[in-house]
């Protein structure tokens, strides 16, 4: 078996691991544990490196702005006024004024999938948006800051999620126990966990 270092070498290592190589029960779902393990994985973890930067424009006479589909959680917001680049304040959602006139945005919350903003746009701004997002695995982006760093999380991950399809209980606690590391590095890397 290869290294684990990178998506198509995560997905053959799979089967391999578990010791069901050619078992068409596994092979074939493997991208599947790969999404699953990653969903648990981001529940335990944003990585800094993962931290990245949008560019999104508000519409007028709307108060809403759909997130980026990569976003997990938000850092900061600014939006451009007379070319220079301005920090709004956040707040929780139920917490956001509300004005129904158009005029400029100051406040803004996270709503479900969106950015909402305290009242409709009066005009076209640009906005930045400063988020963690997550780079999933796939056979066109092969491969992520997590996966470089430790892939035995990755590994351990997905093969919880293989042993959980096939009902194997005490695959599924081994697995569960050597994916611990993911809490350790998130420790020992200084990594803000939700």
């Amino acid at each position: 078996m290869d290294a684990v270092t990178d998506y198509a070498t995560l997905i053959d290592a799979i089967p391999g691991m578990l010791k069901r190589d050619g078992d068409v029960q596994i092979t074939s779902n493997a991208a599947l544990f790969v999404q699953l393990a990653e969903a648990d994985l981001y529940d335990l973890l944003l990585l800094r490196d993962e931290e990245t930067e949008a560019t999104l424009a508000t519409v007028q006479s709307s108060a809403v702005i759909a997130l980026p589909s990569n976003y997990i959680s938000p850092i900061a917001l600014w939006i451009v006024i007379d070319g220079e680049r301005r920090e709004l304040r956040k707040v929780q959602p139920q917490e956001l004024p509300y004005d129904t006139d158009n005029t400029q945005p100051a406040v803004w919350a996270i709503d479900g999938s969106n950015i909402r903003f305290d009242c409709p746009a009066d005009a076209v701004y640009t906005v930045y948006l400063r988020y963690v997002g997550k780079t999933t695995l796939s056979q066109d982006v092969n491969t992520n800051y997590l996966l470089v760093r430790r892939p035995d999380v990755y590994l351990y991950a997905c093969l919880k999620q293989a042993c959980l399809f096939t009902e194997d209980d005490d695959g599924a606690h081994t697995t569960r126990e050597r994916r611990g590391g993911a809490r350790r590095f998130r420790v020992l890397s200084g990594f803000d966990s939700r």
